[in-house]
Parts: C-alpha cells; sequence; structure tokens
C-alpha cells in the first residue's frame, strides 16, 4: 500500500512539473520580470457614458482587482482609470433601477513589452444601461459584457468579439436589442 500510495504521489510530481514547464516554456512569459513589472502602467481605460439612454447623474463606476474595490467614483461622463501591467481587473459601472455591466481586463503583457519608457496603450469603454426589468432572466448578466486583453498581433488592447457576440446575443434573448449596442462593432 505504501508503494502504491509513492508511486502516486510521483506520479502527481512529475505531472505538475511537467505542466509547469510547459505552461512556462510555451507562454513566453518569463515571470521574474512580471514581478519587476507589477507597478507599471500600462493601459488607460477611457469609460466614457452616453448621455442619450439615462441621465449621468448617480452613475458609479468601480474597479476591481481581485474582488477588491480599489477605485471608485460617482456622477461621471468620462473618466480615465490607469491599470497596471500583469494584473486582473472588472470593471463595473451601475445605476439604481439598471442593469450594471461588467468588463473584464487583463494587462498581462508578452516579457519583452517595452513598457519601461511611460508608453501607455489606451482602451475607449463605452457603455449604454438598460432599465431593469421584471420577470427577465439575469443569468448572463452576471458576466462580463467584454473581455479586454492585450492582441499582440495588433499591439493594441482589443476584446474578444466571439465572447461578446455570444453574450450579447444571451442576453438580447431577454432583454431586447437595445442591451450591449456598443459591443456589435467589427
Amino acid at each position: 500500500m505504501k508503494t502504491s500510495a509513492k508511486k502516486l504521489v510521483s506520479a502527481f510530481i512529475l505531472m505538475t512539473l511537467s505542466a509547469a514547464i510547459g505552461f512556462a516554456g510555451n507562454s513566453g512569459t518569463d515571470t521574474s520580470k512580471m514581478v519587476v513589472m507589477r507597478n507599471v502602467k500600462c493601459l488607460d481605460v477611457i469609460v466614457k457614458a452616453s448621455e442619450k439612454t439615462h441621465s449621468l447623474s448617480d452613475i458609479t463606476l468601480k474597479v476591481y482587482l481581485g474582488n477588491e474595490v480599489v477605485f471608485e467614483i460617482n456622477n461621471i461622463s468620462r473618466k480615465k482609470i490607469s491599470l497596471n501591467v500583469n494584473e486582473h481587473y472588472t470593471i463595473e459601472v451601475s445605476k439604481e433601477g439598471y442593469f450594471s455591466k461588467l468588463v473584464s481586463v487583463s494587462t498581462f503583457m508578452p516579457s519583452d513589452a517595452d513598457l519601461d519608457d511611460g508608453y501607455v496603450y489606451e482602451y475607449d469603454l463605452d457603455f449604454d444601461l438598460v432599465k431593469q426589468k421584471k420577470g427577465i432572466d439575469t443569468y448572463y448578466m452576471d458576466f462580463p459584457i467584454a473581455l479586454i486583453s492585450y492582441n499582440g498581433i495588433k499591439d493594441k488592447f482589443d476584446y474578444s468579439r466571439k465572447y461578446t457576440k455570444h453574450i450579447v446575443k444571451e442576453i438580447r434573448k431577454n432583454t431586447g436589442n437595445t442591451f450591449a449596442k456598443t459591443y456589435t462593432r467589427e
């Protein structure tokens, strides 16, 4: 029995090391540089609220790093948020009586990214809010409307069109075509 347990533990360690080596080898990410670059700004997100569908008063903007709120402001029309490299943020825009919108932002960059000279990428985040309605299935409302990350081929931050298209399609089944109209651009 002891031999079987040792073999199982050895197999587990071997699989874990193989996965770690494979991940490190495939990702192209130098983890030592990630630690050094942790507090370097890499992305300015310009958040803009549309005045057409609702008043800009009483809108709350929260930025989460993990589960912790690191920034919060009320009554916005346009706000620039600077985000650090190699982090995962969630941006929440909310107003009482409206469905909140979440956006996931990954600022992970390749290890050879040249951020030392102060260059910061920009991303415009426009949003409209939709009034809450009774009887609507809110399952997909708990998911981010967009996943934003660095696109090395285009050398810019961009959102996943495939993901957003799917989420918007599911949400529109219950709320109508006005929800998330700004994320359907190509």
